[in-house]
Formats: C-alpha cells, structure tokens, sequence
C-alpha cells in the first residue's frame, strides 16, 4: 500500500507596491530639448528641436512638469552643424559649454557667453568661420577647464572682422590662452570698460595724408598754395582712450 504524504501549500497574498511617479529625463520646450541631471534641481541642454534654427537664445530656467529647472550646461555637440544659426545668447546660469556644442555653425556671426561659464569643451567654435563677434562675460576659463582647438577656424572668412570682448581684467591672460585654442592672431581682442587704440604710426601719417590730399580742393587750396604739414611720429597720439570698447590690434 503506498503511502502519500499531503504537502500544505500556504499562499501569501501582500498588496501591490505604489509605484512612484517618474519624472522625465529628457523634455522640450518650443526651442530646445533638455535633460534632468541627477540630482533633479537642475538641466543640461540636450539640442534644438530644430537643426534649422536661426537664433539660439538659451534660458536661465525652464518650466517642466510644474516645476522649474536651472539650466546649467550646453551638451556635447548639442548645436554641431546647425548651419542656419546666425546668433548665439548663453544665460548667466550656464557653468559649461560642451565639446563641439557649435563646431560647424558655418552661419555663426554673434556669440555672447555669460558670467559663470568655467569650462569650455574642445572644439566648441571650432570652424565657426564666418563668426565676427564673440563677448565673453565670464572671468573663469583657465587653461585646465577649457579644451584644445576651441577657436580653431572660427572667423576664418575674414579674420580681421572677428572681435572677441572679455572683461579688462583678463584681457592679458585671455588672449594668451584663447590664441592657444586657435583664436587667430588677427583677430581683435577687447573689454567693454575703456578702449585704448593702438596706431601704428607709418599707417596714420599716410592716412592722414591721403585725406588732406583727398579734401585739398574743398578747402579752397591750389597747386600754388603752401604744402599741408604732416605731422611727424612724435606728434601723433599712441593712445585714445575713450568710453566704450577696448580693442588692441
């Protein structure tokens, strides 16, 4: 006679856990597409919802899911080849400024940076080549927080146009290190306190020349008249200085 044996069997029924309410990594706004960084205060600027876009202003915060977000860094390649923008505005919030954030913006013409961005990725203007004005609020960027090859070609379309204002007090050190990161030496490096013009003399007298010559006949003078001084090196100002930019040539 076989014997069987009766397993109990004893079931556990226990409630399903909440599941908590997911916030999104990743949303958008009109302009741009962002992600939450880990800690949730705050977001980086994944890219434009458009590669087309013409203007890039980006914010201090954005609003998502009822809450409000600093935004605090610009992604890696987050505007790369967007050949359309023309204008770049970069919000007193941004801390950093990605590897190739703008690499390739070859409409590029303005770029204003804020006061608290302290690193800058490689090749972040990188080939911006038609780029002609680049303001720099920030006293920050070292040579350990910002990348190699930054500047590189940017302004290339004419580098005599490009002028780059940083604030007077690291007028010095910055164009050593932005010249560094490829920042052509033609370019104009300048603050928005005072400006002080260097003349190179030659240059002055032959232009000072060219215009009495030019306006010789308005003022009356003939061939016989007595010949129009040309003032000498010593007479000429080295330095004006006035309110507004200071640009060193």
């Amino acid at each position: 006679r076989q014997m069987c044996k009766e397993t109990a069997l004893n079931f556990q029924i226990t409630p399903a856990a909440t599941p908590k309410p997911q916030t999104a990594k990743t949303f958008r706004d009109a302009y741009n597409v962002y992600t939450v960084n880990t800690t949730g205060t705050s977001v980086a600027l994944k890219g434009p919802r458009s590669r087309n876009t013409v203007t890039a202003k980006i914010p201090a915060t954005v609003k998502a899911n009822g809450k409000t977000y600093k935004v605090t860094a610009i992604a890696a390649n987050a505007f790369k080849n967007c050949k359309n923008l023309k204008q770049v505005t970069i919000s007193g919030n941004i801390t950093s400024i990605g590897a190739g954030a703008f690499q390739g913006c070859i409409s590029l013409r303005t770029v204003k940076i804020g006061s608290r961005v302290s690193a800058i990725g490689t090749k972040a203007f990188c080939d911006c080549k038609a780029l002609t004005s680049v303001t720099i609020q920030t006293g920050r960027l070292t040579s350990k927080s910002s990348g190699k090859y930054i500047f590189t070609r940017a302004g290339q379309n004419n580098y005599k146009k490009l002028t780059v204002k940083v604030p007077a007090s690291r007028l010095s050190s910055y164009k050593k290190l932005f010249q560094s990161q490829g920042l052509s030496t033609q370019a104009g490096l300048s603050n928005s306190q005072d400006r002080t013009l260097h003349f190179h003399a030659p240059y002055a007298i032959l232009s000072f020349a060219a215009k009495a010559r030019k306006n010789q006949g308005r003022t009356g003078l003939t061939r016989r008249s007595p010949p129009i001084n040309v003032p000498s090196v010593r007479d000429l100002p080295l330095e004006n200085k006035t309110k507004g930019e200071n640009r060193i040539w």
